[in-house]
């Protein structure tokens, strides 16, 4: 099919569709997902206990001031406890607290999880009839497990002050079994947990109380043997679901079971044009897979039934109507959830022996219910950048990329039910295999660069004065080339047409998202960069004036490289180091066409670019510590007088308590910008005052050796 999709037709639906769209996975809960008391006599005995806790949203959670209690027998206050403050959860990570890691190890097969050796009379070591709740300290306490006052519960398995065991039974009772979360119940409970929300199983898998919402479709064996009677460290049935909220529009998916079809995952949505959709005599279909083809391009055919099994590892495209039931409002968000297994083992995309042409696109998904790390992929005959199709991102919705330095794509974290594109070598016969060490149990943190890191990276990110956002990344590695390189992300156009605004460099006729550019050289590199907003009309993307703003972030930037922002219709240069914006209206120069033949179209290159960036390297130094800072030094304020911001620019020669503060001509405080440990290296501060008058200010800023004054000048 052509390429954006401008419109889709039946007798319900109307559409011209240039909005925006969103699909994201759940907000971050931190929930219990299971707690195991296996059965004794099995031999293994209480060392293999555990309690395993989950994040079933889409970002990293730092547990600080986080805890784990446990109530014993029908007791009111919680009679043990363990400190999460030093751990950080992934999305979709585990965090497994076993009585004896060594034990635990041995007898289970654990999914990816942090497996922490928590020792026995702890939360971990439930004997089947105990309470269970996560915390958070309470405000402006000191958090005491055995006083309530001191904590807020934020997820609860059974009922303070009943004990499991108690004559007649209660629902929170699994003696020498298990009790698992329901794959429905993906959010915290807070201080009330439900039975519904619990499955809780004997060592012969006897349903001991709650509402079996699994029933019919357990993953749990009926063997008496607890090493294979269902226990899943690592894992939970829990992460198959995926919100579909925001408005009508493109999602990219993919199947995280085997021998799941397309019409259990997407019962919820409106499904037309094919045998088993809600109206298959729809002229226009709305659900896709992907088609390698016989020609580089590729193809999206529709689908010809619902009822077939999707294909692990490859991503489909589904267009998600507001409106799921055909009765003229809007039923968005709705849950999608698929029953079945969790794919296993190597997954190869494309299958069998079939390949990606030469540097053809081609659409993969995430195989797995948890995220998958884009950098830990085998890639055989692929380039290194990955994209992800962002509906989520409301003023400019499209694709991000990870180039595995930098992108949108935080970190390169694949979601589950994602699915995502990638792009075959010159050489062609490519393909990617997915395994299950792949499974992210971090999100990853940024740092900043130092030269002997051997890479960095940096960002522009343009802002229209009414509306509109894009941005534009460098990386600077040892692989990296002033032409085109395997890292170089190209620039691709939306699914969906709409009026945006588009930043973006360009190496010959190739327009780039990400521009890999060598770690160090002699001289300096031009680089063209253009900023168009671009207005649809008949089929067609339009340039047009705009006032737009361009910022940059320039922490992760090698400390060795300068860059210099160049209007070329102006003349006007502007130094990143020392200034944090640059503000200018777009030209009109031309239009181009918002459809494409095939699955994916790229920037085409309008005219000549609006700006150059000068891209300028320093001596690399001998060893790892020559490109730091050799003492502390308070640079030049940068515009002085200024309105509305300044630049701070500062070294910092090693790991140092930092203050930078603003002082009136009076001597008295005015503000405090920063005050923090620092690590080694150039530093820059960007204040722009907020209500304060015109006049002379004293910046100041205070280490642990030295401390610096200058004089600033404020101008309304």
């Amino acid at each position: 099919m052509k390429m954006p999709i401008y419109k889709m037709v039946n007798s319900a639906f109307y559409f011209l569709l240039i909005f925006f769209i969103s699909t994201n996975i759940s907000q971050a809960d931190i929930i219990i997902t299971e707690i195991a008391d296996p059965d004794q006599g099995s031999g293994a005995g209480t060392g293999a206990r555990y309690i395993e806790i989950h994040n079933s949203g889409g970002s990293s959670v730092a547990l600080t001031d986080y805890y784990i209690i446990r109530f014993t027998n029908n007791n009111s206050a919680a009679t043990t406890k363990i400190n999460l403050s030093s751990y950080t959860l992934a999305a979709g990570g585990f965090l497994i607290f076993a009585v004896n890691s060594t034990t635990f190890s041995s007898t289970f097969s654990v999914g990816p999880a942090t497996v922490v050796d928590a020792a026995s009379g702890g939360p971990s070591d439930s004997n089947g009839d105990d309470n269970h709740a996560i915390v958070t300290e309470a405000s402006g306490q000191t958090f005491d497990h055995t006083d309530a006052n001191t904590y807020d519960i934020v997820d609860m398995f059974g009922v303070v002050g009943e004990d499991g065991n108690a004559s007649g039974g209660t629902w929170h009772e699994f003696e020498d079994g298990r009790a698992e979360r329901v794959s429905t119940a993906t959010s915290a409970s807070g201080a009330t947990a439900s039975s519904s929300d619990w499955n809780c199983f004997s060592d012969s898998e006897t349903w001991l109380a709650g509402v079996d919402q699994n029933a019919g479709n357990s993953l749990i064996s009926t063997t008496t043997s607890f090493t294979n009677n269902g226990f899943d460290p690592g894992a939970w049935d829990g992460y198959k679901s995926l919100s579909i909220s925001g408005t009508f529009g493109f999602r990219l998916l993919s199947t995280p079971v085997s021998a799941g079809t397309y019409s259990d995952l997407l019962d919820e949505l409106w499904t037309q044009g094919m045998t088993n959709s809600d109206a298959p005599g729809a002229t226009d279909d709305n659900v896709w897979s992907f088609s390698l083809g016989s020609n580089e391009a590729g193809s999206w055919p529709a689908l010809s039934d619902l009822d077939v099994n999707m294909i692990a590892g490859a991503g489909f495209l589904v267009f998600a109507f507001a409106d799921n039931n055909n009765d003229g409002t809007d039923d968005l968000p709705q849950t999608l959830s698929v029953s079945g297994t969790e794919n296993s083992g190597d997954v190869r995309y494309p299958a069998g022996s079939t390949t990606i042409d030469a540097s053809q696109y081609a659409y993969a998904g995430n195989p797995y219910y948890t995220t998958i790390g884009w950098d830990d992929v085998a890639r055989t005959q692929v380039e290194a950048p990955v994209y992800v199709y962002d509906d989520a991102r409301s003023l400019t919705p499209g694709y991000i990329e990870w180039n595995g330095t930098s992108g949108d794509l935080t970190d390169g974290l694949i979601a589950p039910f994602q699915g995502f594109c990638v792009q075959a070598t010159e050489s062609g016969g490519g393909y990617i295999t997915i395994q299950e060490a792949d499974k992210s149990t971090s999100s990853g943190t940024f740092y900043r660069m130092l030269d002997n890191d051997n890479e960095g990276s940096m960002y522009l990110e343009v802002t229209a004065s009414d509306s509109g956002y894009n941005k534009t990344w460098f990386t600077y590695r040892e692989d990296g080339e002033n032409t085109l390189d395997g890292r170089d992300a190209h620039k691709l156009m939306p699914l969906m047409a709409s009026d945006r605004l588009v930043a973006m460099t360009h190496t010959g006729n190739n327009s780039l998202n990400i521009n890999n550019l060598p770690f160090g050289q002699e001289g300096a590199i031009q680089v063209p960069l253009d900023v168009m907003s671009l207005t649809l009309e008949d089929g067609n993307y339009v340039t047009g004036p705009k006032e737009v703003t361009i910022n940059w972030d320039i922490e992760e930037l090698p400390d060795h490289i300068s860059m210099t922002l160049t209007d070329n219709i102006t003349g006007s240069e502007t130094y990143l180091d020392y200034e944090s914006e640059y503000v200018f209206t777009t030209e009109p120069k031309g239009s181009f066409s918002a459809t494409y033949d095939g699955p994916i179209g790229t920037y085409p290159v309008v005219g000549e670019p609006r700006f150059t960036l000068s891209v300028a390297y320093g001596a690399l130094g001998q060893n790892e510590d020559a490109t730091l800072p050799s003492d502390f030094t308070l640079h030049p304020v940068y515009p002085n007088p200024f309105n509305p911001s300044a630049t701070i620019s500062f070294d910092i020669p090693k790991v140092s308590g930092v203050e930078l503060s603003v002082y009136d001509v009076k001597g008295a405080l005015v503000e405090t910008l920063l005050q923090d440990n620092m690590k080694p290296g150039k530093h820059h501060y960007t204040w722009e005052p907020q209500g304060l008058s015109s006049g002379v200010y004293f910046m100041k800023l205070t280490t642990v050796n030295k401390s610096f004054t200058q004089k600033v000048t404020y101008i309304k």
